[in-house]
């Protein structure tokens, strides 16, 4: 019995063994990327223009848009959060490459699809909703409706019941309907306000009609994985994380990029992970482009690629930048345009590496330098690199706020 125990012991250990050997041969293998057809200097040459294209429209629309501020509140980046960032994207890299080892590629794909068919078309109606819209309205009889849920306490609800009661039917339809007209969203009160307001919407016939056309895109994405749809699901995902996302201060978008500068060269470089990540993950996390568009059209399937966190994470630095500049007259644009031309130069410079050594190349390792660098240096060479370093967003609005609180809890102690 004894000897068969540890045989069995070693049966699995040697399985485990080998599992673990596979995983790590395969991720610090050579990618092989370099040994595919070449493709023609003009494909390749369209292709990268589109993808440099596909970058800087969406850095450049998401910049402006988060000047506005994000519709639900924008989330501040803190120098904590720029300090563990390459760590949880590390974990969360690796986790996903050992999914794909343990996991059949099918039942990935479908989960992957399920996620990002509702999260794609959310992030298009954001994004593309008011263009769509206005494709609609010449064929749609517009109507405004609103939805709502609320909650309230159980003795309200028996309160409110024998108060309808007393009151029988004093009350006609029309001052029922015009009561409800007269309840605007986020209004919704008891006595004692009570009553929490859950869910309030407005919408209308056209926006329904524009969320149905982003809705048919995530479909054909979902079930064709076609480029085009890709694309505007990514760039869709690129301006609202653009719009959302904020830096604390220069600072930490110093420390944010300079971590991922060492994340990208070590994932690319050290291993095949970050190239087998992206190359299984059939998801709109990357914008793409043929690069053999001119042989095969609008079908082909041999695409240059471009991962969305090299669009969205210098792009929120140049975000902050183009913020800086209005802080400091509303015309002012330097360090804006310093920063969006420092991302071409890196972008460029990307492109022309990966044509050289035909090997697929860690962009940040290219971006990072020029989009901090650059226009560090303006601000250093202008005088105005300590402004830059002191500049903190909203600081007097959360000042406000904090003052705000303190007061109503001063209030309620009394």
């Amino acid at each position: 019995m004894a000897e068969e125990g540890a045989t069995v012991t070693e049966q699995v250990t040697g399985a485990i063994a080998d599992v673990v050997n596979e995983i790590v041969n395969e991720t610090f293998a050579k990618s092989n990327a370099s040994s595919r057809e070449p493709t023609t200097p003009v494909g390749q040459g369209i292709a990268y223009i589109s993808l440099l294209l596909m970058a800087v429209v969406p850095i450049y629309i998401g910049a402006w848009r988060s000047t506005k501020g994000a519709k639900g509140g924008s989330e501040v980046i803190t120098s904590y959060d720029a300090m563990t960032f390459p760590f949880v994207a590390s974990a969360t890299l690796f986790g996903i490459f050992l999914f794909f080892k343990v996991l059949p590629q099918v039942y990935i794909d479908y989960a992957i699809a399920f996620y990002f068919f509702g999260l794609g078309a959310a992030a298009m109606l954001q994004v593309y909703g008011e263009q769509f819209g206005s494709w609609c309205a010449p064929f749609i009889t517009n109507k405004h409706y609103s939805l709502s849920l609320t909650e309230r306490p159980d003795e309200e609800v028996v309160d409110s019941e024998d108060d309808d009661k007393s009151e029988g039917d004093a009350k006609s339809e029309g001052d029922a309907k015009s009561e409800g007209d007269a309840k605007s969203e986020g209004d919704v009160k008891s006595e004692g306000d009570k009553t929490i307001v859950v869910l309030a919407h407005d919408f209308d016939r056209v926006k329904v009609g524009a969320f149905g056309i982003c809705v048919v895109i995530a479909l054909w994405y979902a079930f064709t994985k076609h480029w085009l749809a890709n694309n505007l699901i990514g760039i869709a995902f690129a301006i609202n994380a653009l719009e959302l996302l904020q830096l604390s201060s220069v600072m930490t978008g110093v420390i944010l990029l300079g971590g991922l500068f060492f994340y990208d060269v070590f994932w690319v470089f050290g291993t095949n992970v970050m190239v087998t990540v992206a190359k299984n993950f059939n998801a709109p996390i990357k914008v793409v482009f043929p690069q053999d568009l001119l042989e095969n059209g609008i079908f082909s399937d041999r695409c240059a690629m471009l991962g969305l966190g090299d669009i969205v994470l210098p792009g929120i630095f140049i975000a902050f930048l183009l913020r800086f500049d209005l802080s400091l007259g509303a015309h002012r644009r330097t360090y804006f345009n310093s920063g969006f031309v420092s991302y071409i130069i890196g972008l460029v410079i990307t492109m022309a590496v990966m044509v050289i050594f035909q090997h697929a190349q860690p962009a940040l390792l290219y971006l990072v330098p020029c989009c901090v660098g650059i226009p560090l240096t303006v601000a250093f060479l202008k005088g105005e690199l300590k402004q830059m370093m002191d500049f903190r967003e909203g600081e007097e609005e959360k000042k406000e706020e904090v003052e705000a609180e303190g007061a109503e809890a001063i209030k309620k102690q009394e």
